[in-house]
Formats: structure tokens, C-alpha cells, sequence
């Protein structure tokens, strides 16, 4: 069974369209659980259609390990491009993933990439091109990750193999078979860490849904200050809790600034079309917009117009990390 999110991320580029799906009764929050994933930044391979892995050789150029590296992945072209950050020089390709989506990186600088079709994580030594590790999520279609100061590995499940709604997988130590946290009808999106408490967004019932979740537990979060449309990226930085929503009623992205409670204390809103999984990365926020197949770079918390474009191969840019 394929997953919801298959479908087309048509809807969101035409950000118009949404909206008013968003005004014919959805709610104040949201859209229908289908229109929520398929809107929300979802895969851009149409009903059906099946992708095949690039099985090229993964290659990095020599002299890139010593210094801080961006690393996009495409939901299309099924690869995961590397470039030097925040230069934005090409240095290299890894290939052979089965539906790349979220990615996370840890302390060492180690990056996991969600490889969401085989149901599985494969983790990369920073500038590597040989997988280090890989971790089953059996049941679960895996859509983003999370690492913890201890090492703890948390997987957003968007949905299981069944089509059941979503949930978070944790890997003690980033190891192991995991533990399975059922999500009652919460499709997850993004996950993020915020010290030793995991913050999850998704859609339940066609609103947008964001909680805690700390020792096996979900707890709501009342978001106060802003309407979340489509749930986005969720990352700790500058120690605030951000969450991105992919499309607000301006029709444009947006990540707010928000307290442990749900109170909104900041907005950056971004001048482009999408914003999938972003990363940001002390004074910059990288941000791969799908609409227009490259990744934007704005000064944070300021946003605005892009500062830099990273255009290369992409076709669906759908999240960034910076390892170092």
C-alpha cells in the first residue's frame, strides 16, 4: 500500500488553491487529513508512479571533511546533495535511497538520512560516502529525525504501511530495534528536540497538531498568537522552539519563534514559494523550496528576501541539515 503523501505538492505551489480549500469549511486550522500531507510538502511523485533508487556510485570530493557541510534531499531524484557550507560549493552526491526525505544530524556530525520507503535510517559519517549504520523501522513509512544530547534518535512517522496515522519511533543511543509510540490520529510530520523533551507536528483531523512527547507520552501544545496552517520543520535555535509552517494565509512560509507552552515570541516569514525541513544554523536559515527546485538562504531570525540561491539538480528539494 502507498502511502497518502505520494501525491502531487501541486497544491501548495499554488498557494492560492490551498487557501481556499483551507476557507470551505476546513476549519481555521487547517485542511482535510488528505489535503494536510498531500499539501503539506509531500512527495512530489504522482498516484502511482514508482521511482526507481539512482544506483550511481555516491562520490565527495577529498578535501570537504574538515569543514561544515549542507545536506539537501531530493524526494524526487532520490539522491541527497552535499555542499560546503555556507559557501555553497558542490561536494558531493550519496545515492542508492529508496524515498530520502527528513534528515538529522548528531554531536559527532554524523548524518541520518530517512529513507522513507524501505522504512529504514541510514546513517553517514560527516563527508562520508559509505553508509555506518542503518536502523529498521519496520511498519512505518519514517518522513524526519531528531537527535537528542544524549545520542537518542527519534523518527517521525508519517503513517504506517497499513495507512494507520502516524507515530515516533526513539533509538536508545541511536541504536538497536527502537520503541514504536503510536500518535492516535496524528499524521506526523516534524520532529525536533528542545533539550530532553521531543516536539512533534503533523495534521489530526485536518488541523494542524503539535505536542510534547517525553517519557512515552504526547502532550497537546496549544500554539497561541498565530494560525499554523501546514505543519513545517520543528528545530531548537538560539535555545527558542521553532516551527515552521509551510504555508500561511499571506501565502508565503513562515517559521515562528515559540515558548515550551505554545506562545508564539517570534515570527520569520520568507519571501518563496515552499520551505520544507529547514535548517538553521546561527545567523542563516537554508530553506529547499520545492516550487522553484532550489534552496533558499535567508539572515535569521530576520528573513525576508533570500540572501543566496542554491540552485543545482534538484527536483523536489525537501529538507537540510548542516553537519560539521
Amino acid at each position: 500500500m502507498q502511502p497518502r503523501f505520494f501525491k502531487t505538492f501541486a497544491v501548495v505551489v499554488a498557494g492560492s488553491a490551498v487557501l481556499a480549500a483551507c476557507s470551505s469549511g476546513a476549519g481555521s486550522q487547517g485542511f482535510s487529513p488528505s489535503a494536510a500531507l498531500t499539501s503539506g510538502h509531500g512527495f512530489s511523485l504522482k498516484p502511482g508512479a514508482v521511482a526507481q533508487p539512482d544506483r550511481s556510485r555516491s562520490w565527495m570530493k577529498p578535501d570537504v571533511a574538515g569543514g561544515a557541510l549542507l545536506y539537501v534531499s531530493d524526494a524526487e531524484t532520490y539522491d541527497v546533495y552535499v555542499y560546503s557550507w555556507p559557501k555553497l560549493k558542490a561536494a558531493g552526491t550519496l545515492t542508492g535511497f529508496n524515498g530520502p526525505s527528513g534528515e538529522c544530524s548528531d554531536k559527532k556530525g554524523n548524518v541520518w538520512i530517512v529513507n522513507t520507503y524501505d522504512s529504514n535510517l541510514i546513517e553517514y559519517a560527516h563527508g562520508g560516502t559509505t553508509p555506518i549504520a542503518t536502523l529498521n523501522d519496520a511498519g512505518q513509512y519514517p518522513y524526519s529525525c531528531a537527535v537528542d544530547n544524549a545520542g537518542d534518535l527519534a523518527v517521525g512517522n508519517i503513517e504506517s504501511t497499513t495507512g494507520d496515522a502516524g507515530s515516533v519511533t526513539v533509538y536508545a543511543g541511536g541504536t538497536g530495534s527502537g520503541i514504536n509510540y503510536p500518535d492516535a490520529g496524528v499524521y506526523v510530520s516534524f520532529v525536533g528536540y528542545k533539550q530532553n523533551t521531543l516536539y512533534v507536528d503533523g495534521s489530526n483531523g485536518g488541523y494542524f497538531s503539535l505536542q510534547s512527547f517525553k517519557k512515552g507520552k504526547f502532550k497537546t501544545v496549544a500554539v497561541s498568537g498565530a494560525t499554523i496552517n501546514v505543519a513545517g520543520g520543528v528545530q531548537l535555535a538560539k535555545n527558542s522552539l521553532t516551527v515552521g509552517d509551510q504555508l500561511t494565509e499571506g501565502g508565503t512560509p513562515a517559521i515562528y519563534q515559540m515558548s515550551a507552552s505554545g506562545k508564539i515570541t517570534g515570527t520569520t516569514l520568507l519571501n518563496s514559494g515552499a520551505c520544507g525541513q529547514y535548517v538553521i544554523d546561527g545567523k542563516l536559515v537554508a530553506c529547499p523550496d520545492a516550487s522553484k527546485k532550489n534552496v533558499l538562504v535567508y539572515a535569521y531570525p530576520a528573513g525576508g528576501t533570500a540572501t543566496q540561491t542554491l540552485s543545482g539538480s534538484f527536483a523536489d528539494p525537501f529538507a537540510a541539515v548542516v553537519s560539521r
